[in-house]
């Protein structure tokens, strides 16, 4: 089911053109971005994937390169409604919420499978199993990665990132004095960590 959202929600942005605006937020660090009256603009929209209706923000440039954003556990798309607008100057930014969160649509348990793959977290039992392909991934391919992680996040405490400094060579790797909710107690932080790595890694407009 996440991959049929990524793709179609993907689809959508450039096939529909529906926009809404909302408010954008200051941005801490030594540059500020020059945030063009465009890229300021969020779109809220739906599509429809099995029958239900996804809700994601999208902004930018359409002919940028494209940020996929996702939420995760007990958040929606809303969780990244001010850092949205401050990288979407220079890109293409998509946050969809997955089934049962958000404004996406919330099917009965017993009409559709809450699973992790959906996802959801009380079948975060199935992810642990996972974690040695993913690493394997990681050494064999070794993408550039940023991790910003909370220090005091009780949910995911901060011993559960270091195992990435193993596999990753080409690593930024960063533990802010917040909790699980990092992006609403330093979100100014995180989003310059996010615009250098971008700048190093990715190709602007």
């Amino acid at each position: 089911m996440l991959h049929r959202i990524i793709r179609s929600v993907l689809f959508a942005t450039i096939t529909v053109g529906l926009t809404s605006t909302t408010s954008q937020r200051g941005f801490a660090g030594d540059q500020k971005p020059v945030v063009r009256a465009e890229a300021a603009k969020v779109a809220h929209r739906f599509v429809k994937i099995d029958g239900l209706d996804i809700f994601y923000r999208e902004a930018g440039p359409k002919d940028a390169p494209t940020l996929l954003l996702l939420h995760g556990f007990p958040t929606s798309s809303h969780m990244f409604r001010n850092l949205i607008p401050v990288l979407a100057d220079q890109y293409h930014v998509v946050a969809p919420d997955y089934p049962g969160f958000g404004h996406s649509s919330a099917p009965s348990v017993d009409k559709f499978d809450y699973s992790f793959d959906r996802p959801l977290f009380y079948s975060y039992g199935s992810n642990p199993p996972l974690y040695p392909k993913w690493h394997a991934y990681f050494r064999k391919h070794q993408p550039p990665t940023l991790i910003v992680w909370g220090k005091n996040d009780k949910i995911f405490p901060a011993e559960g990132a270091h195992p990435y400094k193993r596999d990753l060579k080409n690593l930024e790797f960063h533990l802010l004095d917040t909790g699980h909710f990092a992006l609403e107690e330093d979100g100014d932080r995180i989003a310059t960590l996010m615009r250098e790595f971008l700048r190093k890694h990715v190709a602007e407009k």
